[in-house]
């Protein structure tokens, strides 16, 4: 039987979103084919369960002190598989404290034998060869534990099936007639049959192909509802031992193991679940939208990787990633063209990591495409919406704060305004898709901020898709940068006409809490005369231009005619009535 590992998706890395920030390419792991030979035993079934009786009830225990002892055990007691058993069992009392203190000086002390995997040349994986040599593949952990529970008298079984481990391919599905690749173990405790899986639980295989050890307690009594997702046991032949040997009220078959989509450890771990496209591949010809569900509210973002599996050419910019409720993150996925393309999804919930680890991994086949689909904007796979650490740096946690990701501009223009807890100094810039625009991208965005609100215009000169970006200084910075705090796809069906942009805005203005009436073209015209209209509660004397404004309550205004072309021309004011006057607004004239 060839043994298959554990594979882990290499972590993808993010930068901190700052205004100069940079992103790391993610490597994507070439997974080998090993050679498998049959693998066959003996096998008992576990005690029926009566009608609504679960299978994992029991509460979770402190195994702290049992592992210690496991952790801490000297090497002389390697000498043979009863001094282990020895010196391991004197501390547990309790039948799963045997089981745990085997299970975890196995993951710990075994190391997992890449050279046999690769080479499929396996030598002697019986118990004693097992300890002697400190290394083994997927049978040899079984047979030291099944070897160990036998003396700590504990019921055991080896057990054979497939795994989706490093070998595994959602293209090629296990059959009836496929050797199986992997083991693992069932122990009886209290009554009950646990799954122990001490070869993931030493550590897994990574991309350059070494083991990377790595304790991990997940796979020792594993609930049966997530071992199933990548752990189908299986003996020639015998499609009984299938359906007792998951464990499981209800069995599964093996045509829908083979379909279902693995959900990687941390997904597991964190109660993380497809809600739509619960299989592997996906066949379509439109855009694909896969929703998934964070039952715990764990997860802080999510990014994915999106390439062509033929040419291994990215296509990150045909995905959108975005979060519209609570305890739900959807990723629309256009197709770039007709092809089959892999979909990586990764996840974090601890908002300080600079990592994401990985969910689920899809094969979605593209065919028949009706139409040629223009990307969204560039986004490195990165997550659109408020991010959660804009929570922590001014904007209000309310309803009218979740606004949807994904809008529309039907006229070329968007004004949406955020409720917050303090005056948030904020950049804005919108990003096309796929056409070149005129004037910096911070022209087409004008920001108006208060102590209770920041309001957002915009304008788009062209059809296209634009990302939305806003960027703000932190409350307890220790710098000036701007940080990426939320982002917003914007699909605009009717350009903005004519569209020049707005003035310049520039930083006193948000902080005098300025809002700008009128007006709001960043061009006007020579030797014209226009209005002039701003609102602050804070600004005690104002000019346009030359001319003195007038104040009615927090407005602000005057009539003015502007200069000779090429003049600038400023809207100014300050909030100690001096003769010193800040640049709130700037203007072409033309």
């Amino acid at each position: 039987m060839g043994c298959c590992a554990s594979v882990k998706v290499s972590p993808r890395e993010y930068s901190t979103g700052t205004i100069n920030k940079n992103s790391k390419l993610y490597e994507r792991s070439k997974k080998g084919k090993p050679k498998t030979r049959e693998h066959e035993q003996d096998q008992t079934s576990p005690r029926k369960k009566s009608r609504g009786e679960k299978v994992l009830t029991r509460k979770k225990e402190d195994f702290t002190a049992i592992d210690q002892h496991a952790l801490l055990a000297p090497k002389e007691v390697k000498r043979s598989i009863n001094t282990l058993a020895d010196y391991l069992l004197k501390s547990a009392k309790l039948d799963s404290e045997k089981a745990r203190v085997l299970f975890i000086w196995i993951a710990n002390n075994i190391r997992y034998d890449t050279e046999a995997f690769f080479s499929g040349h396996y030598g002697s994986m019986d118990a004693k060869s097992v300890l002697k040599a400190g290394k083994a593949v997927c049978s040899g952990y079984a047979n030291l534990f099944e070897a160990l529970c036998t003396i700590a008298g504990l019921p055991v079984k080896v057990i054979a099936g497939f795994s989706k481990g490093y070998s595994y391919s959602a293209e090629n599905p296990f059959t009836p007639l496929t050797k199986t690749d992997h083991a693992w173990n069932v122990v009886r405790v209290d009554g009950q049959w646990q799954f122990v899986e001490c070869t993931w639980g030493a550590g897994y295989v990574d991309k350059n192909r070494k083991f990377q050890k790595s304790l991990n307690t997940f796979y020792f009594f594993t609930d049966p509802k997530l071992f199933i997702t990548d752990h189908f046991p299986w003996q020639s032949n015998e499609g009984s031992v299938s359906k007792t040997w998951q464990l499981l009220g209800n069995p599964i078959s093996l045509e829908t193991y083979n379909k279902a989509l693995k959900l990687d450890y941390s997904a597991m771990m964190w109660n993380v679940f497809p809600l739509t496209h619960k299989e592997s591949i996906v066949e379509a010809r439109d855009e694909v939208e896969i929703i998934i569900g964070d039952k715990d509210g764990l997860l802080c973002v999510i990014t994915s990787d999106f390439y062509d599996m033929n040419t291994g050419m990215p296509c990150d910019n045909f995905t959108f990633l975005r979060q519209e409720k609570s305890k739900e993150f959807s990723i629309s996925i256009l197709p770039p063209s007709n092809g089959k393309y892999n979909l990586t999804i990764f996840g974090e919930i601890n908002k300080t990591e600079k990592t994401y680890q990985s969910l689920m991994t899809y094969v979605i086949k593209f065919s028949n495409v009706s139409k040629e689909y223009n990307p969204y904007p560039q986004n490195n796979g990165q997550m659109c919406g408020i991010n959660l650490e804009a929570f922590d740096n001014g904007f209000s946690k309310t309803e009218k704060n979740r606004l949807p990701v994904k809008i529309r501009s039907k006229d070329g223009h968007l004004d949406k305004t955020f409720v917050t807890n303090r005056n948030i100094p904020t950049l804005a810039k919108i990003i096309p898709a796929t056409k070149k625009l005129s004037w910096n991208y911070e022209k087409y965005c004008l920001v108006s901020a208060t102590h209770t609100s920041l309001n957002i215009k915009a304008c788009f000169p062209v059809t296209d898709f634009y990302k939305l970006e806003l960027m703000c200084q932190r409350v307890d910075g220790d710098d000036d940068l701007y940080h990426n705090m939320a982002c917003f796809l914007i699909e605009c069906t009717k350009p903005a006409d004519p569209c020049p942009g707005y003035p310049k805005a520039y930083p006193q203005a948000q902080t005098y809490g300025c809002k700008l009436i009128e007006p709001l073209s960043a061009q006007l015209p020579a030797n014209t005369t226009v209005t002039c209209r701003f609102q602050s509660p804070l600004v005690v004397k104002a000019m346009a231009s030359d001319t003195k404004m007038t104040r009615d309550g927090d407005e602000w205004s005057c009539t003015v005619t502007t200069p000779s072309s090429g003049t600038r021309f400023d809207i100014s004011g300050n909030t100690d009535g001096t003769h010193t006057f800040w640049t709130l607004f700037q203007y072409d004239v033309i």
